[in-house]
């Protein structure tokens, strides 16, 4: 199983600045934080960004050539939350009822998912109208519910206004007719996603907190950023408990940068070209990175 280690996330600058990003080589004749570029033919590499203190580097786990299965770039794109509706028939419309809209939080994954319910009670000379007008009252009553509800004649209208992972299905307590129209979409390199990622690098042999370094990380995150991603999935040799053998342990690193950050000109073009640059000469060529 692979596991995240790193996520190396850059500001697009230029070198000498804080969140500067670069390869570096790791076969001993160029110096880290020498300022020169990887070159091909080099076996084991790393990702390097600068921090604040730009005399300090922050490397990733060594990437050795023998050992990428693959590398893969995605251009950034942005969260597209869904819209559902619900529409009821004038036949459904009846005086003195109890119309209740349900509501599952899908995104949610809990084992016993709740079913939060939202209530109208019509009253005399009820009509379709006047039922969704009540249901989208109550809904948007919920502070807590990141979902905002419309109404016009028979048709209740669902939009999330969540900007992380948040999906839902419907339910309604008559008859009703429910559909999608915008399904959720989590989007590529927002900032949630590379929040998760952060998080699942962290703790022990992960990027943001190793044995090697006393104080953690800064996040480079900025909530709201759009970022272009390169993920380098490959693996190290480690040896086998009590065996005198080795195995080859799954990791994924991961480098982000404001998107368009691969335009000609940013400090993502240098990584992107010198990274095509060794995956054409290790074991295992690599095609040239293309953003999706």
């Amino acid at each position: 199983m692979k596991k995240i280690t790193n996520l190396i996330v850059g500001k697009d600058v230029a070198t000498g600045n804080e969140g500067f990003l670069r390869l570096v080589r790791a076969d001993g004749t160029t110096a880290l934080g020498a300022g020169t570029y990887l070159t091909a033919g080099c076996q084991t590499i790393y990702v390097e960004q600068t921090l604040a203190t730009v005399a300090n580097k922050r490397l990733s786990k060594p990437i050795h050539g023998a050992y990428v299965s693959s590398v893969r770039a995605q251009a950034g794109a942005a969260l597209t939350a869904q819209v559902s509706t619900i529409t009821i028939v004038a036949a459904q419309a009846s005086d003195d009822t109890t119309y209740t809209c349900y509501i599952v939080i899908k995104s949610e994954k809990d084992s016993f998912q709740i079913r939060k319910a939202y209530q109208f009670t019509s009253g005399t000379g009820a009509t379709i109208t006047t039922i969704m007008a009540g249901i989208v009252i109550a809904i948007n009553a919920d502070t807590n519910l990141p979902i905002t509800a419309t109404s016009s004649t028979g048709t209740l209208t669902l939009t999330s206004t969540s900007t992380d992972n948040f999906y839902f299905g419907t339910g309604f307590s008559c008859t009703a007719t429910h559909a999608t129209g915008t399904p959720f979409d989590q989007g590529v390199g927002t900032s949630a996603i590379l929040d998760g990622l952060e998080s699942l690098s962290q703790g022990y042999d992960g990027a943001l907190n190793r044995v090697e370094y006393v104080d953690a990380f800064p996040s480079y995150v900025v909530s709201g950023t759009l970022y272009d991603t390169i993920a380098i999935s490959s693996g190290m040799p480690v040896e086998i408990s009590g065996e005198d053998d080795t195995e080859v342990s799954g990791e994924i690193v991961y480098v982000a940068g404001p998107t368009g950050a691969f335009g000609t000109g940013d400090n993502l073009v240098a990584v992107k070209t010198q990274l095509n640059a060794w995956a054409a000469t290790i074991p295992n060529e690599q095609a040239a990175i293309v953003l999706a």
